[in-house]
């Protein structure tokens, strides 16, 4: 398993060593920020614990290794936050302990990962750490923590501690530029990258997935605010464009635009911070039914789109962008 973080190959590093050397502890604390990707170097290392190869490099094709790739490997539990609990509740340990009661089934090692740790209840500590007092001599816990709530200091002093801290600021830019990111906004604005790269990469790829056209469409939007564009000159520049891209483009920026209206704290959007500040001021003139009415007429062009084949942005980009053009006006006629 790879893990493609360079800010864990530290953490990564000590544990090699620890295994070189006959030094690897029983429980293992991994403190850090979330979405580090922690979770993956967690993984990566309980996959060399149960490795048949030795060293802590799992090779990936024994049997031991085939059962964990295919969530099967009976020597290994996971005890994770459900997402109808806000807590582990006890039972989860009272069936660790079960877990732990019997030998492996496969060579010398059983091994738990607990993730969140601080999500354990009172009594869910409790029963944990009377396990790890006296841990079996077979068995390894991974505990992840990764938020600022507290964990019992009588747990934390019985483990390992392996502290992550956050990515530089060119650790971080130096990653997503290797993942395909344009950081042209990152550069000009260092409160963009407050989160974990991880996050970020996340929100550019699933959240913003047309991040590398949202300054461009966002410019447009500002001069057709000042009536300097025309429509017809500016539909010729998207009519090759990915109709679903522009489309979810202008949807995040009404988006915005709403959680603006609403006094809400917007999130970030990948624009400079200029125009970022830009977007506020334009926010604060629009009326938000007319943006209603606008992110309603889009998600009716996206539905059909979505719906029918060979539907390009030329097919409805001058009747969209006139509508547009409208609302941003409307900002002036409603003063």
């Amino acid at each position: 398993m790879k893990v493609d973080y360079p800010w864990l190959n530290e953490a990564w590093r000590f544990l090699i060593n620890s295994g070189e050397k006959n030094r690897l502890s029983q429980t293992y604390l991994f403190k850090t920020q979330e979405k580090l990707g922690t979770e993956a170097l967690i993984d990566k290392f309980a996959e060399g614990l149960i490795c048949e190869k030795e060293g802590l490099d799992a090779c990936g094709i024994c049997k031991n290794c085939t059962l964990v790739n295919t969530k099967s490997f009976p020597d290994l539990k996971r005890i994770e936050l459900s997402e109808k609990q806000n807590v582990i509740p006890v039972e989860a340990i009272r069936e660790l302990i079960s877990f732990f009661s019997t030998k492996p089934a496969f060579g010398s090692r059983k091994i738990a990962i607990i993730n969140p740790v601080e999500s354990l209840n009172f009594f869910a500590a409790n029963a944990l750490l009377k396990i790890i007092e006296e841990p079996p001599l077979h068995s390894f816990f991974l505990l992840n923590w990764e938020t600022p709530r507290p964990v019992p200091r009588t747990l934390t002093s019985r483990c390992t501690q392996i502290s992550i801290p956050s990515p530089s600021r060119e650790s971080s830019l130096k990653w997503l530029v290797s993942r395909g990111v344009n950081i042209e906004a990152f550069n000009e604005d260092d409160s963009l990258l407050a989160g974990s790269p991880v996050e970020m990469l996340t929100q550019v790829q699933n959240e913003h997935p047309s991040s590398y056209i949202l300054k461009d469409v966002f410019g447009d939007m500002l001069t057709l605010s000042y009536g300097q564009k025309n429509i017809v000159k500016l539909s010729e520049k998207y009519q090759s464009i990915n109709p679903i891209t522009l489309l979810k483009t202008l949807e995040l920026l009404c988006h915005t635009i709403g959680n603006i209206k609403f006094s809400h704290l917007p999130r970030k959007l990948l624009l400079s911070k200029k125009q970022n500040l830009n977007l506020q001021r334009l926010a604060n003139n629009l009326d938000l039914t007319n943006v209603l009415e606008f992110n309603a007429y889009l998600l009716d062009i996206k539905s059909k789109c979505l719906t029918s084949d060979g539907i390009k942005c030329s097919d409805f980009i001058e009747p969209l962008l006139f509508k547009l053009m409208v609302l941003l006006e409307s900002k002036y006629n409603e003063k």
